[in-house]
């Protein structure tokens, strides 16, 4: 990621209290730091494990999908 600074002491708070937020939302299932997390399980695996050789693709009901 990009590295902020702050330039005076609101923006310091700011970031402050965008990293307490952060901290508190990786918790949160279906925020964008829980999935960003889960990304980078997902790539640290795939970093020890290897790729995956085996894939399973979850698709929905074709009569309840607005799509199909």
């Amino acid at each position: 990621g990009d590295t902020v600074s702050a330039n005076n002491e609101d923006e310091r708070s700011a970031l402050c209290l965008m990293k307490e937020v952060q901290v508190i939302t990786l918790h949160v299932p279906g925020s964008v730091h829980a999935r960003a997390n889960m990304q980078n399980e997902i790539c640290g695996l795939m970093c020890e494990q290897g790729l995956p050789s085996f894939y399973v693709t979850i698709n929905p009901a074709d009569v309840y999908n607005p799509l199909v």
